[in-house]
């Protein structure tokens, strides 16, 4: 790795990776930097980027250690950068911060000088080693032994901390995790017992996995530095950094222009998007070709569009309901039919599921938080100017139950001229604190109401499970005869798709109680609609209850539906975001 930096001359267009470590045999932070000012230095000035990202990795799995030993790799790194700017103090600007804190580090009395160093082991390195002795079926006591020798933890480990690392150990044989996580997922549950353990020996512990709210320091240097005294919001930094190189705000300049990604380079796509009674959207993604002519036909009519955008939307309109048409392209042909036209329409509603409502970035499954009030707010729009009777919520209206994510709902729909039924999911979290605030918001979190003939049921199963009071009240007052809807934020019924795992329907449907139920539903004519886990399948419950899984709001096809119900049946539609740009990004 050394030896490929070395050889990096001005001028390359080559791309050097180095993985993120802190071992000597390997290309350091300090380092590549040092390589990056060399490379990147020219009369016309430069902009670089260093980030020492272990910090807030190791800090996300508790593991001190491994921050420390990356706090020390950033300050030499740090180091290198003043050595430059000092070489060029009139045309250089240095600025140092954070983006947010991790872990709430709390000290408990004084830290030990240079604890870190009784141990060259992170979570990392620990947890793959237990999970190789797991699997070759080591000994609990010798995974204990190894993970307390490995953390450099004083051993032997008595009292509380002892239980508590006995515990996590069973927990960690049994295939768990940590009862709690981050953004990025849960933890090895030994290792995190071990290291919580060593930490308390030295004074301090960790308060969560995840970020936290606390201020965090910005430090400036050089030409522009008296822009940085002021405490400032982390997303002013980006403004004043570029009034202190141009003199301007660019991002002030481009506002509302989106660094949305170029269409995939490789992967065309056409496909049937959206259909109603009188309507056929399509979708494509161009990659490679030029341009793309969509041709509907059928029914007398032959309508031909130029697309020439990387990606987008086309919509044919004013067709005929219940009627057969073919949409093609230059390399696929697909024949869809219009809806029916119902008749008699006893209610017309909209269905938003899982819409993650968040302040947070957006996460790994790309996920879209940070355009969940957008896409929020566009759907409310356009299911207000629908005209809609009944506003359904399958679950997952939050994203971590934070009251600020209650308020963007909120937000979105006060003052709504509709009915809306809402149930919990498992992001929604009904604990005892969260629970008052659910019901402040949508009242019982199961429930039974009649709409102009058509029974709604909504169900409350945020924690996998059916069998509760509120939905066998709402179910007993389920008459079998008549239309009925029923929301559930899981399945009643596990469908057979692949992308669906064993976490996506009821676990308790063997229980007398909740088997009673669930015949009930069998026996009715019911549609059932339900959230949690984004994927295009159905299942038949009985002989005439139908149950769909519902499209997520700010996860990619970043939809919801709408749909018309009479006493004889159900019309439904699927609706894109109004956003193709934040539908082509997720």
């Amino acid at each position: 790795v050394k030896k490929g930096l070395e050889q990096l001359k001005p001028g390359n267009k080559n791309i050097f990776i180095a993985r993120t470590t802190t071992y000597a045999t390997e290309a350091s932070l300090a380092d590549v930097t040092s390589k990056a000012l060399e490379l990147l230095k020219n009369p016309d000035g430069f902009f670089l980027m260093v980030e020492g990202g272990a910090i807030d990795g190791s800090n996300h799995s508790n593991c001190s250690v491994g921050m420390m030993n990356e706090m020390i790799e950033f300050d030499k790194t740090i180091a290198r950068v003043l050595d430059f700017a000092a070489k060029h103090p009139e045309e250089t600007l240095v600025v140092v911060t954070a983006d947010h804190d991790t872990g709430g580090l709390q000290l408990d009395g004084k830290v030990p000088v240079g604890f870190w160093k009784k141990s060259s082991h992170t979570y990392n390195t620990i947890n793959r080693a237990l999970q190789k002795m797991r699997a070759a079926k080591a000994s609990k006591e010798k995974m204990i032994d190894f993970a307390c020798k490995a953390a450099g933890i004083e051993v032997p480990v008595s009292g509380k901390a002892a239980e508590v690392i006995n515990a996590a150990a069973d927990r960690f044989v049994d295939g768990k995790q940590t009862e709690k996580g981050s953004m990025y997922g849960k933890y090895n549950p030994l290792v995190v017992a071990v290291l919580h353990a060593r930490d308390a020996q030295n004074n301090f512990h960790y308060t969560t996995f995840s970020h936290t709210p606390a201020k965090v320091p910005t430090f400036a240097l050089g030409n522009g530095s008296r822009l940085f005294v002021a405490p400032m919001e982390n997303s002013d930094i980006p403004r004043r950094i570029s009034i202190a190189a141009t003199g301007v705000d660019l991002l002030e300049q481009y506002n509302g222009v989106q660094p949305f990604p170029p269409a995939a380079k490789n992967d065309f796509h056409f496909t049937v998007q959206s259909v109603t009674e009188n309507s056929i959207v399509c979708r494509y993604n161009l990659a490679n070709e030029q341009s793309i002519k969509i041709t509907l036909s059928g029914n007398g009519r032959n309508v031909v569009r130029e697309m020439k955008e990387p990606w987008g939307r086309v919509t044919f309109d004013k067709l005929s309901p219940d009627t057969e048409y073919t949409v093609s392209c230059e390399k696929n042909s697909i024949k869809v039919r219009t809806l029916p036209a119902l008749a008699d329409v006893s209610v017309t509603g909209a269905v938003i599921a899982d819409p993650h409502c968040s302040t947070a970035p957006d996460n790994p499954l790309q996920r879209m938080h940070s355009r969940s009030e957008e896409l929020l707010n566009d759907a409310a729009k356009a299911v207000k100017e629908a005209k809609i009777d009944v506003l359904l919520v399958p679950g997952d209206i939050t994203d971590k139950s934070r009251p600020a994510e209650f308020k963007i709902f909120m937000d979105a729909f006060k003052k709504a001229p509709y009915k809306i039924l809402a149930t919990p999911g498992n992001h929604d979290k009904l604990t005892k604190e969260n629970s008052s605030r659910y019901k402040r918001v949508f009242k019982n979190p199961a429930g039974y109401c009649d709409i102009n003939g058509i029974q709604f049921v909504t169900l409350n199963t945020w924690n996998g499970k059916l069998d509760n009071p509120g939905n066998a009240n709402a179910i007993e007052k389920l008459d079998v005869s008549r239309p009925a809807i029923i929301q559930s934020h899981y399945q009643l019924k596990k469908s057979n798709n692949t992308i669906v795992d064993n976490n996506s329907a009821i676990k308790d449907s063997n229980k007398p109680a909740v088997r009673k139920m669930l015949d009930k539903i069998a026996n009715s004519h019911s549609l059932i609609l339900v959230g949690h886990k984004n994927a295009a399948e159905k299942v038949v419950i009985g002989k005439n209850a139908l149950q769909i899984n519902c499209p997520q709001l700010t996860q990619y096809p970043c939809g919801y539906l709408t749909f018309k119900a009479n006493k004889d049946g159900v019309a439904i539609s699927y609706k894109p975001a109004a956003s193709v740009a934040v539908e082509e990004r997720s």
